[in-house]
Order: structure tokens, then C-alpha cells, then sequence
């Protein structure tokens, strides 16, 4: 029997309706616009709709499979926004954070469990769908977020990618799980299967991907943000070569240490994720190149201080101050200025533009 259903994200928490593109909305929903929320106990719920599915219709197989990849592309593009380092807005943010809950209407029959199949790899078995979400929610409880409509902007670049690219960012999705640093390796695997999926479908190759990264962001930077006096002297204190030999020699010891998992069975992981988790989705953009001009200055000043933060160790991205907690992280600073100085330009507020440039420069200076 077919029954009502809710395509719900209840660890996303929305003022308004928001609509991702004219078919797609992540629609604000209470118990009042329908009752079934009631029966799993919520007041509240972030719901996605489409032009051919709304909150409390008939459940669809094919409907499921596209909130699915829709909530894929969702995360990719809140990564692309905000890498959330763990320090000031948005904090710790992992993947479960997105998790899709589908809540079906009920059986009038009480002795009916409704169940969801898990795997170990090996065996199936059926797990009760309530116990289950009570399972998955405790990790999205600690990691719930805000959205805004400005968060989601590029929602409509990256929609527009299907099959083996959904893929790719779902292999990124993976490595911003949430884990236990003893069990931290699987992550590695995820990104650099990423890298080499992405390599193989942009028609790239392993010996001039970060050549073709290098040169293509080069070209972007010099063309977006040339009009910007601040943001262009930064831009000519770049060494190229310099960058180029540091991002070969991060990504090739990335390729190691997936190497010596897989094949050596070590598990220690002396890499730090950080590098990767800001690059990849840059690296993603600029090699799916159709750029349109609303992402290309977005995309040009992320890649102008992803450089910058190249220049330094990556073990201290992401180091908090030994004596003074308040002060900023190298990557909490990298990701106020690629989300704030945009809106300063938009409403030409130079001074402050340069006020986040001389901060940005002196966190740098300081891990240098």
C-alpha cells in the first residue's frame, strides 16, 4: 500500500522557503500544514519539494533517488561556501548534519514496525526505521545548521551535474563524516578516489591536473579580480612555481598515504586533511570549466587565498593560539574573507576590504 510521505532534513533549520532553483524548494513546513509531522513528534520540519512532489504525497522511488542527489549537491555546495573549521560561524559541521530523514504515515495496524535494511557487507537485516533515525539524529543534533538562501546561491551551478559528477561530490560528502580519530583513515581513501575519478572524467591525467588547476586559476584570478586595486596586489605577490611544486608535493603525498593504507596496511595518517578539503571543490569548479560570471568572482577569491594559505605549514591552519583562544585560526580567517569581502565590494566598502586583507596577511605572517 502506497502511503504519504516527507522528504525531511530535520537537522536544517530554515527561517523561510527557500528555492534552490524554480523546481526545487527547501520548504519550511509545521504540524499545521500537515499532520503527519505530528506523528513523529516534530512541531517543525525543513522539507524538499519539487515540481512533481510536495510534502505529504504519495511516496515515489524515483522522487526518493532525486532528494537523494539533491541533498548530495546541497552539501557540496555549503562546502564550496564555508569549510567550517570548527571555530566561530557556522563551527563544527560534518555531512550528518544533511541527513535525509523520509517519514512514511504511519500503519493504522499497531503491530505493524515500519523497517529499514542495513548492511554489515555481508548480511542484511532489518533495523526499526525509528530506532534507527533516533540513531542518526544524535550526530545531527550536534552539528545542526542554519541555512540561509545567500549559503545555497550556487546551488544552481552545481544541480546542473549529473551520474559519475554526483559521484565525485559524494565522495568529498564522505570525507566530512563524523568519526573518531581512531578510525579516521577510511577518509584519505575517499579523497584521493575523488581526485582520481575527477582526473579520469575531466580528461585530465595524473602528471598535469595540477599544471591544468595552476594555470586555469592564474588566468581566473588575473581576469575576476583585476578592477579590485587590494585584492590584485595580493594577487601579484603570488609565486606560481612556488605553489605549483608545494600543491604536487601535497597531493603526491596524499597518493602515498592512500597507497600505503591500501596496499601496506598502515593506518597512520600523517597527512593533514585540510589542504584537500579546501582545494577539491575549487579544483571540482575550475575543471568542470563552463564557469558563469555569479560564481566565477566567488570562485577567484577563494582560490586567490587558498594560495596565500599555501605558503604556510598546514599543520597550522587550523592551530589554535597556545596562549590566547580568542584569536583567529588561519582557516576561520580564510573563510570569513572569502564570505564577507564579497558583500564589501558589492557595497564598496574598501576600507574595511583592507582591514580583512591586513588581518588575513598577519595570521599568515604569524605561521610563518
Amino acid at each position: 500500500m502506497q502511503r504519504k510521505a516527507i522528504f525531511a532534513l530535520p537537522n536544517i533549520l530554515i527561517d523561510e522557503d527557500i528555492y534552490l532553483e524554480e523546481k526545487i524548494i527547501l520548504k519550511k513546513m509545521t504540524s499545521a500544514d500537515c499532520n503527519l509531522l505530528e506523528e513523529y513528534n516534530f512541531t517543525n520540519l525543513t522539507t524538499i519539494e519539487m515540481n512533481n512532489f510536495q510534502t505529504c504525497d504519495l511516496y515515489d522511488k524515483d522522487i526518493h533517488e532525486k532528494c537523494l542527489d539533491i541533498v548530495t549537491k546541497i552539501k557540496f555546495t555549503y562546502f564550496f561556501k564555508h569549510i567550517s573549521s570548527g571555530y566561530g560561524y557556522p563551527c563544527f559541521i560534518s555531512e550528518e548534519a544533511f541527513d535525509l530523514f523520509i517519514l512514511l504515515k504511519k500503519s493504522e495496524d499497531t503491530s505493524f514496525e515500519h523497517k529499514i535494511p542495513i548492511t554489515n557487507g555481508l548480511t542484511t537485516f532489518l533495523m526499526s526505521l525509528d530506532e534507527y533515525y533516533k540513531y542518526k539524529n544524535i550526530f545531527g543534533k550536534i552539528t545542526s545548521l542554519k541555512l540561509q538562501k545567500e549559503t545555497l546561491n550556487n546551488f544552481v551551478f552545481f544541480n546542473k551535474f549529473d551520474n559519475k559528477k554526483i559521484l565525485i561530490m559524494d565522495l568529498y560528502n564522505k570525507c566530512r563524516k563524523i568519526s573518531t580519530l581512531d578510525d579516521n583513515f577510511h577518509r584519505i581513501i575517499f579523497a584521493r578516489t575523488s581526485i582520481e575519478v575527477l582526473i579520469k572524467d575531466a580528461c585530465l591525467s595524473k602528471k598535469n591536473y595540477v599544471d591544468s588547476f595552476i594555470d586555469k586559476s592564474n588566468n581566473l584570478i588575473k581576469e575576476s579580480l583585476k578592477e579590485n586595486q587590494a585584492l590584485f596586489a595580493l594577487y601579484k605577490e603570488l609565486d606560481f612555481r612556488y605553489l605549483k611544486n608545494k600543491l604536487d608535493e601535497y597531493l603526491n603525498q596524499l597518493a602515498k598515504e592512500r597507497h600505503n593504507i591500501v596496499h601496506d596496511g598502515e593506518k597512520v595518517i600523517n597527512i593533514p586533511l585540510e589542504v584537500y578539503l579546501v582545494w577539491f571543490p575549487l579544483f571540482f569548479v575550475v575543471s568542470y570549466c563552463n564557469i558563469n560570471e555569479k560564481i566565477k568572482f566567488d570562485l577567484s577569491l577563494r582560490i586567490l587565498f587558498f594560495f596565500k594559505l599555501l605558503n604556510i605549514n598546514p599543520n597550522l591552519w587550523n592551530k589554535i593560539h597556545g596562549r590566547n583562544f580568542t584569536k583567529k585560526t588561519c582557516l576561520y580567517a580564510y573563510d570569513e574573507c572569502v564570505n564577507v569581502i564579497p558583500n564589501l565590494i558589492r557595497n564598496n566598502n574598501l576600507k574595511y576590504l583592507e582591514t580583512y586583507i591586513k588581518g588575513f596577511n598577519n595570521c599568515i605572517e604569524e605561521k610563518s
